[in-house]
């Protein structure tokens, strides 16, 4: 996919989910040469087990295939996962997750 040679970027992304999440206050984060280096708009444990790249992104979506509930939506032109909804098992409460990439600027 085209978004895994995107190494300079700064992203908006919205988690929600039960926990730890950062529920409708995207956070802002800032990578470069694939690390992330700046992060704001939420505190520290609103993003444990949060992607922070989007590589991280891509990884924690594969994760997810095969679950009960599995919903992503990619960008036609970079082919990025833009939102997604989980629900890993439907007899489980408290597992759903999903995400929004409220913006992606390139550089």
């Amino acid at each position: 996919m085209a978004g895994h040679s995107i190494q300079d970027y700064t992203w908006r992304l919205d988690t929600g989910c039960f926990g730890a999440c950062t529920d409708g206050t995207p956070v802002v984060i800032e990578v470069r040469d694939g690390e992330p280096v700046h992060v704001t708009g939420s505190r520290p444990p609103s993003l444990e087990g949060s992607p922070m790249t989007v590589e991280q992104l891509f990884h924690r979506v594969e994760r997810e295939v095969g679950a009960d509930g599995y919903s992503v939506t990619f960008d036609p032109e970079l082919g990025l996962p833009t939102e997604g909804h989980f629900d890993p098992s439907r007899a489980s409460t408290d597992d759903e997750w999903g995400f929004t990439v409220v913006s992606l600027q390139i550089g």
